[in-house]
């Protein structure tokens, strides 16, 4: 090989490399700029340290901790949590300072952000008003961005210790499609979280998150009120944003390399198959421990949740509260349902965020009341 072709093959690479480097300073900049913006902005989101990270579940929230969700700039709903990592309704809530056994008559709820409340004060979320009509404590245990691996999780943990009265598990097909996935919804940055994955004897089992997420190591928090400047954004960007980056570049593609020499294994595709599991499991838990296991049927939207045929098999009782919540719209059209149960603000007034609002609590709740006998 001639010095001359040589050396116009090694231009050649530095060039690529030059190239491939500033594009991805230029997307970084751009993720980096929605980001600082989404935080000045106070877009959807939270404000406060309310959670931590946590080997088995990716993230947990923080004991005796108080934050806030944000729908809008103008909308924003505080969040407690009790020492056990339970939302409460505020400081010195029933159960903030409580042991388990205080908790015998008690309803644990199990789900994703529609269980947790996400845009909905503590009190009015459907577990809590179910369990004052019971004249039960509420264990409200649903969490953001969780799916059928961490609920299966969280029942290990809870139920033995608890032993509530009541669990209320919340079936949504979004929870199934988390749970075969590496990461978990997130506003911003990787969220590994917990997996299916195929067990011995065609079993399945839960794999726990591949790596921890630098979302909660870096306090985003300080450039809420700091200067909206230039030299705000480089700041913020440099020490914040492009470690959190580079954090989820280097270990997403260790995970990646690591899956293409088998050295972690694939998540579980079938979703007959972990929804069997899973639930399953969970009623197994409760029947061990005394407790009564409902299935919460939630959609989205203004079509109806299929139901999974496995359970048929079931012995719990299930609630199709998505259903209830359809019938009861003077007609079943889009805009209806939106109209409903979607979270509106601003003037002229628009949709804010897509989770139930206070009303759709209140007929979740009512239909699980009127069609279980407790």
């Amino acid at each position: 090989m001639s010095d001359r072709l040589s050396w116009i093959i090694l231009r050649r690479a530095i060039s690529g490399i030059v190239i491939v480097i500033s594009l991805i300073l230029v997307v970084s900049f751009y993720f980096s700029y929605l980001h600082w913006i989404s935080i000045k902005t106070c877009s959807t989101g939270w404000i406060g340290s309310v959670h931590k990270l946590d080997a088995a579940l990716g993230y947990v929230p923080i004991p005796c901790s108080n934050g806030m969700t944000i729908l809008s700039k103008d909308v924003k709903i505080p969040v407690y949590y009790d020492c056990n990592g339970f939302r409460i309704a505020s400081v010195g809530s029933p159960g903030q300072l409580g042991s388990p056994r205080s908790h015998v008559d008690s309803l644990l709820a199990l789900g994703c952000s529609f269980t947790f409340g996400f845009g909905v004060p503590s009190e009015h979320t459907y577990c809590s008003q179910l369990a004052k009509k019971m004249g039960v404590s509420p264990l409200n245990a649903g969490r953001c961005s969780y799916g059928l691996a961490e609920m299966v999780t969280l029942a290990r943990q809870i139920i033995p210790a608890f032993k509530p009265k009541t669990v209320l598990v919340q079936y949504s097909p979004w929870l199934v499609d988390r749970s075969r996935l590496r990461y978990a919804p997130s506003f911003f940055g990787l969220l590994p979280h917990p997996y299916f994955v195929s067990g011995p004897e065609g079993s399945i089992k839960i794999h726990r998150p591949d790596f921890m997420s630098a979302i909660f190591d870096l306090d985003f928090e300080v450039f809420r009120h700091s200067h909206h400047t230039f030299g705000d954004f480089l700041n913020f960007s440099l020490s914040r944003k492009f470690p959190s980056i580079a954090h989820d570049l280097l270990h997403s593609s260790l995970v990646r390399l690591k899956e293409s020499l088998a050295l972690v294994p694939t998540p579980e595709q079938d979703t007959e198959k972990i929804v069997r599991s899973a639930y399953l499991e969970i009623e197994s838990i409760c029947s061990r421990h005394g407790s009564n296991m409902v299935i919460v049927v939630l959609g989205m939207d203004n079509t109806l949740t299929i139901v999974p045929e496995s359970f048929k098999k079931l012995k719990s009782k299930m609630v199709d509260s998505q259903a209830v919540l359809i019938d009861r719209l003077k007609t079943s059209s889009m805009e209806e349902y939106a109209k409903a149960y979607y979270h509106w603000g601003k003037n002229p007034s628009v949709i804010i965020d897509r989770h139930p609002n206070i009303h759709a609590h209140e007929i979740i709740a009512e239909s699980v009341l009127s069609e279980t006998s407790f």
